[in-house]
């Protein structure tokens, strides 16, 4: 639930998008990235040195990279943040949304995420902005 409501990672995982082309910069969905482990397109390795990370969730490609396949341009990255490297406020956030969802174990029909306001007033620096 945090990390749908924060459109984060909060542990390392490892994710794979698929598209059909890079023009010069994609926004990675989900973030802190760490590394990036793997770009290809229709099946064949990309260089490293043609493409770079910027921030925590900007990819940039020297060349456009553009697939005859549907979700041929694949890029493999890690994403989030080290078990001992998140952040308190999160930590805390989640502690609070495990006992609010203990005292209200009952369920309850409720719309979007659930999220008792408290835990997203909390949740909401860290929350990325799609546009």
């Amino acid at each position: 639930m945090a990390e749908e409501y924060t459109r984060r990672s909060l542990v390392l995982q490892e994710w794979e998008l698929g598209i059909d082309k890079i023009d010069n910069r994609i926004y990675l969905p989900k973030s802190p990235v760490q590394s990036i482990d793997y770009v290809a397109v229709n099946g064949e390795p990309i260089p490293l040195d043609n493409y770079y990370l910027v921030g925590a969730d900007t990819f940039y490609t020297k060349i456009p990279l553009c697939a005859t396949m549907p979700d041929g341009v694949v890029i493999r990255y890690k994403a989030g943040f080290d078990t001992n490297q998140v952040p308190e406020k999160i930590k805390h956030a989640i502690k609070m949304l495990v006992g609010y969802l203990y005292e209200n174990r009952e369920g309850q029909a409720s719309g979007g995420l659930g999220l008792p306001p408290a835990v997203m007033v909390v949740l909401r620096p860290y929350r990325t902005v799609m546009l």
